[in-house]
């Protein structure tokens, strides 16, 4: 048997500093945007994520990406956009929001969105792009009236975890995987 843990984390959200060169994806950036959101499935899924990286996989995203930015779904999907030419993508990607425009319980975090994912890109890694990210996304839902966001970091991604504390995301949960 192989049990696989992953941290679960949760945030309030609160308004901080933004970096003004954060800003929200737009339509015509969509499949831009999903070609570096499926690079960072990809690497959570070599690292032992349970999110296969896949058409299913993209077609959801895709949903989300689409939601937020049209006001279906409270969320948001924030670019830092590539310092340099010679990078084909994003210096960095946020994708946060609501999975439903109902969630099917209560939870003590409400109103929430899921924190699906933070990814920079590996050549602009170490400049504080993740945790700009996320103060922007914090700004932005807090104007959305959400006050948590939960999420999720690999035990595998150690940097992740550090980030993610940084910047005020605490431990309330572990999540297991029991092979049977």
């Amino acid at each position: 048997m192989a049990l696989r843990l992953s941290v679960i984390v949760t945030v309030a959200v609160e308004t901080v500093k933004v970096a003004t060169s954060i800003r929200s994806a737009t339509k015509d950036e969509r499949k831009l945007f999903m070609g570096m959101w499926m690079q960072y499935v990809r690497v959570e899924w070599n690292r032992g994520g349970e999110i296969v990286p896949d058409a299913k996989t993209r077609l959801m995203f895709e949903g989300f990406f689409d939601a937020y930015l049209s006001g279906e779904l409270l969320g948001v999907a924030l670019v830092k956009d590539a310092p340099h030419r010679h990078l084909p993508d994003f210096a960095g990607v946020l994708l946060w929001g609501q999975a439903a425009a109902e969630m099917p319980f209560t939870s003590r975090y409400d109103p929430f969105v899921l924190g699906w994912g933070t990814y920079v890109h590996p050549l602009c890694r170490g400049q504080g792009l993740a945790s700009a990210l996320r103060a922007n996304a914090r700004m932005h839902l807090r104007e959305m009236g959400i006050s948590h966001v939960l999420g999720a970091v690999l035990n595998a991604n150690p940097t992740g975890i550090r980030s993610g504390a940084k910047d005020g995301f605490s431990l309330y949960a572990a999540q297991g995987v029991l092979e049977i």
